[in-house]
């Protein structure tokens, strides 16, 4: 889910028999209701129970979240090795919504869900929590549902490439957070010699190109007759790609 569920955090931050992880969108504390980042991770003796994966931006997709499964949110969790598995379905991170402003598809909460079936024993518990596009809701709950039915999600894992800001979202987490779980360590390196040059790459500046108009675009309405429309030369005037 987009925003991360602010009760739940309350309950359980200084409670280590739990862990609590929540995805969600976050800008560096800009986005409401700018709490959840990746370095709060419990307090009074919970630390590292707390695990926060912020994304930087709006619009991230089934690779970004898949990829953070697959890097942070499994390894944690099969360490802790939990009895039963609660997941707060936030549907307000799926394609469409108006709030959330991501891209999940149900094919991405399919496989999310198929991935959390590896643990406590396929003892699963999916509570509906937020949304506010009913067609979102609907197509992502149905896919949710299938899986725990038996349903084989249809989503690659072995072909996932994360974005860029998802990328440096999760190496931070992973950074944090293999302070408290020593099993990251070694996934923290690899990832970092094997991704590092792709997160780092900075995002090349639009070219501009130049566009044709003629005169009487630049003018608006003002009515020309054909021959002066003709005559007269076009102006280039720049558009961003």
């Amino acid at each position: 889910m987009y925003i991360m569920a602010m009760a739940h955090k309350k309950y359980f931050e200084k409670n280590k028999s739990v862990l609590y992880v929540s995805l969600h969108r976050h800008e560096g504390g800009k986005f409401y209701p700018g709490t959840g980042s990746a370095y709060e991770i419990g307090t009074m003796g919970a630390e590292g129970y707390c695990v926060n994966v912020p994304w930087s931006c709006g619009g991230v997709g089934d690779n970004d979240y898949v990829f953070a499964f697959q890097q942070v949110v499994l390894p944690i969790a099969s360490e802790f090795n939990p009895d039963f598995t609660i997941i707060s379905a936030g549907f307000d991170a799926a394609r469409g919504d108006p709030l959330g402003c991501c891209d999940v598809t149900p094919s991405g909460y399919a496989q999310m869900t198929h991935m959390c079936r590896a643990l406590s024993g396929g003892k699963l518990l999916v509570i509906l929590e937020g949304g506010y596009n009913l067609r979102s809701i609907s197509s992502s709950a149905t896919a949710v549902i299938k899986v725990l039915l038996g349903e084989s999600p249809r989503h690659d894992v072995e072909q996932v490439l994360p974005t860029k800001a998802g990328l440096r979202t999760i190496l931070e987490v992973l950074k944090i957070q293999l302070n408290y779980w020593p099993s990251l360590e070694s996934r923290f390196s690899k990832l970092q010699s094997e991704w590092g040059w792709y997160a780092l790459q900075e995002k090349k500046p639009k070219k501009k190109r130049w566009a044709k108009v003629p005169t009487w675009w630049k003018w608006g309405r003002k009515r020309i007759d054909s021959c002066e429309l003709i005559a007269r030369p076009y102006y280039e005037i720049p558009v961003g790609l």
